[in-house]
């Protein structure tokens, strides 16, 4: 028993000689709830922090639509972004700057007020597919809104009476052009009829109204809505097909492949300096560089290798890539970044322990604000500006790009040239302080 006792004291004592490895042994794990604990308030912290970016385009400028623009605007849910046109709102939604967009096209107003005419007041909603979850979210405030709108203009009698009597008159106007048509709507008839001697009779006040506790006018109605709210999605194209699962998850599973060889590289690099294998290369008249440079282009190579055997499964599950030109252009951009990262990592301890530590915390951390573990959406907005800081973010954009969300080519140099600096800047330095290192134990 003692001897079991003295060599679990060895292993603690160097572990405690090994800095690197004490701390992320003891300490990060600390790092990953508190990082994981502001991810999720994002999700539970109230509405406040959950507020939807809703870039709002309003093409008719009339009062109905402004009415309407001011009552998204009071939505406590809900984080106007002013766009100038509906291409506007297109471009923030897909600039990930909008969760989605509505657009108010012009004849809102007139349709507004003839709800009783079957077609309702028509909205255009932009949405990202990659956002599926807020969809019906974004739909019901759509809806909640124009309820609410539409019990307004109930309670002001001078409204409701140019309401009633204007469907009143479309109504009526059946009878004679589709009289089939019209017995249909003759219990309509009526009850407009009775609602206009009730409007003129000056029982209703507009200060007696209130909608807290009730439910929305004409939810029980089936088929009727107020509003007629086409949604559109930011990456359809010519065929207008609908997204898998596997074209909006796909960017994910490829930056994680990436990250688990290039660190996989990483440490075969301290390991071989450790075993003496760099020195022996070196006494072979092998240059820093040229052992450097091989193994960077190593590591490239295997990387490429990886993606391109993902892609191919990725198409037999059905991914169909709007350009298989920017694929390869995205997929050799990531591959560079991570080049560099890996000839950062290989130089950021002096132990197989600490590089362990080090760079498994740094791509998980990496991952956890960049997106690839929790769509960047769902986390507080200080964490959403963060996300810019890690390559996976610019990862996952540049692929999603290629993949589904249809970038020109002014779209995709952002996230590509970001990410060839990434990885051209962590090979020149990470080589700098190795060649400073030498080949140390």
């Amino acid at each position: 028993m003692r001897a079991i006792w003295a060599l679990a004291l060895k292993d603690i004592r160097l572990l405690l000689r090994d800095k690197a490895g004490f701390f992320f042994t003891f300490c990060f794990p600390l790092v990953y709830a508190l990082l994981f604990g502001a991810m999720f308030a994002g999700m539970f912290g109230g509405s406040a922090s959950r507020a939807i970016k809703l870039a709002l385009a309003d093409l008719d400028q009339s009062d109905a639509s402004r009415r309407l623009v001011a009552a998204f605007e009071d939505n406590p849910a809900v984080e106007v972004v002013k766009a100038e046109s509906g291409d506007h709102a297109e471009r923030l939604v897909k600039d990930k700057s909008a969760a989605a967009g509505v657009v108010i096209p012009s004849g809102y107003s007139q349709a507004s007020e003839r709800p009783f005419s079957g077609s309702g007041a028509p909205l255009r909603l932009v949405i990202d597919p990659s956002r599926a979850a807020e969809r019906g979210m974004i739909e019901g405030l759509l809806m909640q809104t124009a309820y609410a709108q539409l019990q307004q203009s109930f309670t002001n009698p001078e409204s409701l009476q140019r309401l009633v009597q204007e469907s009143l008159g479309e109504v009526r106007a059946l009878r004679h052009t589709t009289p089939q048509t019209w017995e249909r709507y003759l219990p309509l008839e009526q009850m407009l009829a009775a609602v206009e001697v009730f409007a003129a009779s000056g029982m209703l006040q507009p200060e007696g109204a209130s909608s807290e506790g009730e439910d929305a006018p004409g939810s029980g109605q089936d088929g009727w809505q107020p509003v007629r709210v086409t949604v559109e999605s930011v990456a359809q194209g010519a065929s207008s097909r609908p997204r898998s699962s596997w074209d909006i998850t796909f960017p994910q599973g490829i930056l994680w492949a990436l990250m688990s060889c290039s660190f996989g590289f990483a440490l075969s690099l301290v390991i071989e300096r450790k075993a003496g294998t760099l020195t022996r290369l070196q006494m072979a008249s092998a240059p820093k560089w040229q052992i450097l440079a091989g193994k960077g282009l190593g590591c490239f190579l295997v990387n490429a290798a990886v993606l391109a055997l993902l892609l191919a499964i990725g198409l037999g599950l059905g991914v169909r890539p709007d350009s298989m030109l920017w694929v390869v252009v995205a997929a050799a951009c990531c591959v560079v970044a991570f080049v560099g990262i890996m000839m950062l990592l290989a130089v950021s301890g002096k132990t197989e322990a600490s590089v362990n530590g080090i760079g498994w915390s740094t791509m998980l951390v990496m991952a956890m604000i960049g997106g690839g573990m929790m769509p960047t959406f769902f986390m507080p907005g200080w964490m959403q500006q963060a996300a810019v800081v890690s390559p996976i973010y610019w990862g996952i954009r540049a692929m999603e790009g290629a993949i589904w969300r249809g970038f020109s080519p002014v779209d995709m140099a952002v996230p590509c040239m970001v990410l060839l600096g990434i990885g051209i800047i962590g090979f020149l330095l990470g080589s700098r302080v190795f060649d400073w290192r030498g080949m140390e134990g």
